[in-house]
């Protein structure tokens, strides 16, 4: 890579595009004997000298901005020698540089490739050679320089990058090493420039081990390596041995690393030949239940997705184990179908009707397909008779949501539920957590209102049955109704089903 961008730029100098190197400040050329044989004109002399001077303000510039910066650091950021300057596009083959002058060299470096002036070849020759004897000094101060890899540095420093590259991912093949955050910062800005066809397995063994690193930095950083990557089928069929650190990490309370999670298993199931084994498919939609309900929608989008594909993509051996979880996702699906985002309402669609195929429920497929969301309820009970209470405290958290059409679809089908609770152990404790739960709205729907004055009914004649005191009359539980809402709510789906019960 080094020889061809070095062709490249011969191409450019024997077209007269590239500058020429200053070799040395002014007064020291004049005293030296003529190396070549032939004498220089007065306008060279003047062209070189204004060069080099130019160089010193740049660099009085960084001691300037870095003058409080750390200069205990041997890779800090203080420039400590002047005359550094004077030899930036010189020829180094002989010179030897020192760990504390690599910052101030490589700002200046940085600052000629960003220029629109054609960098003479030396210069890549002297900073090549500068990343071989200090990488922990060229790439602490590309990060300070260029915490985002310019365009100018990603296409100008190739060759490098990946000099850089090879010799960091030997440092970091060990853990423990001082700069291995600057250091994995890098990898990952330039990962996607580089050839791994010879070091896959050693970067994702790196990865692996930084997911499970307790800073979470590092393990961010680890994550948007890992979106790089698999970008590499051969990659991507190799991320089996990271599936248990992803999942892991499902549960992090940090929004942003729950994000890049989930893409990561996205982006390495779109390749159509990889299968979800039998022992990660339960485990990974288990962590993907709970992220329904997140309060990023874009995490709640991609955890609907994902647990669509999960379904999808399982072995045959994994099917059994998974209808477990399937069959404690059809609720959360079914509601989160009435969100006010219509992307997730959209996606909660198409993966209840994905579960419904899956668990083989004809009644429930066929609701979906209708779009009959009060029938899906009623048919979801029916299949479920002995889970009446199960399903009917899984609701209740939606009690809670902010979005209104939330709140209403959860209301409803616990109006439904109640139902199915007659004479089961537990009755009376289940409705009084749903009484408890429905009087926490400060806003409560007419709805909510009637479903209390039906529970409440329900709570007294059981309490009574079982000697705890007399039954309370209906009126007085009807009373709330009629002072908050004139509307009559006895025709709503389940409102009738749960006044019999």
């Amino acid at each position: 890579m080094a020889e061809k961008r070095l062709g490249l730029f011969r191409m450019r100098k024997n077209k007269g595009s590239s500058a020429a190197s200053a070799k040395q400040p002014k007064a020291a050329a004049q005293s030296q004997p003529v190396q070549d044989g032939k004498k220089r004109t007065q306008e060279q002399d003047r062209g070189h000298s204004d060069r080099t001077l130019k160089m010193f303000p740049k660099f009085m510039s960084h001691r300037k901005t870095n003058k409080n910066t750390e200069g205990t650091d041997k890779f800090g950021s203080r420039p400590t020698d002047v005359s550094t300057a004077s030899i930036e596009c010189a020829e180094m083959t002989n010179y030897v540089v020192k760990a504390d002058q690599v910052p101030a060299m490589v700002r200046i470096m940085h600052e000629r490739l960003s220029s629109p002036v054609t960098a003479d070849v030396r210069l890549f020759m002297n900073i090549l050679r500068m990343a071989d004897e200090h990488p922990p000094g060229v790439v602490l101060t590309l990060l300070r320089c260029a915490p985002t890899c310019d365009r100018e540095m990603r296409r100008d420093l190739m060759p490098l990058c990946f000099r850089i590259a090879c010799h960091l991912l030997g440092l970091l093949s060990t853990a423990g090493h001082r700069w291995d955050r600057p250091f994995l910062a890098f990898l990952v800005e330039v990962f996607d420039c580089l050839d791994l066809s010879e070091c896959r397995d050693r970067v994702l063994e790196m990865m692996s081990r930084y997911l499970q690193s307790e800073c979470r930095e590092r393990g961010r950083l680890a994550l948007r390596g890992l979106m790089v990557l698999i970008k590499d089928p051969l990659i991507a069929r190799r991320m089996g041995i990271l599936s248990q650190r992803l999942v892991d990490v499902l549960g992090d309370a940090d929004r942003e690393v729950v994000r890049l999670s989930l893409s990561v298993f996205m982006n390495v199931l779109q390749y159509k030949d990889i299968l979800i084994s039998s022992t990660t498919a339960p485990k990974l939609a288990e962590a993907l239940l709970p992220l329904f309900d997140h309060d990023h929608s874009h995490v709640q989008l991609l955890s609907i997705q994902l647990f669509e594909k999960v379904m999808d993509l399982v072995v045959d051996q994994g099917k059994k184990p998974l209808k477990r979880t399937v069959s404690q996702s059809l609720l959360p699906l079914f509601l989160h179908c009435h969100d006010e985002n219509q992307h997730v309402a959209n996606a909660s669609m198409e993966t209840l009707l994905c579960a419904a195929r899956f668990l083989k429920k004809r009644s429930l497929k066929q609701a979906v397909k209708k779009e009959m969301p009060m029938k899906f309820g009623k048919c979801l009970l029916q299949e479920n008779r002995s889970r009446a209470a199960e399903l009917l405290l899984q609701a209740l958290p939606y009690l809670e949501s902010p979005q209104e059409p939330l709140r209403e679809a959860a209301i409803r089908f616990i109006g439904m539920a109640a139902r199915y609770l007659k004479g089961q152990p537990g009755e009376l404790h289940v409705l009084s957590q749903a009484l408890e739960a429905m009087s926490k709205d400060d806003s409560p729907s007419s709805t909510n209102l009637e479903i209390q004055a039906i529970f409440g009914q329900r709570c007294a004649e059981l309490r009574s049955s079982a000697g705890f005191g007399e039954p309370v009359s209906q009126e007085q539980y009807q009373e709330p109704v009629k002072r908050t809402s004139p509307l009559s709510v006895t025709g709503e789906p389940g409102m009738d089903d749960a006044r019999h019960s």
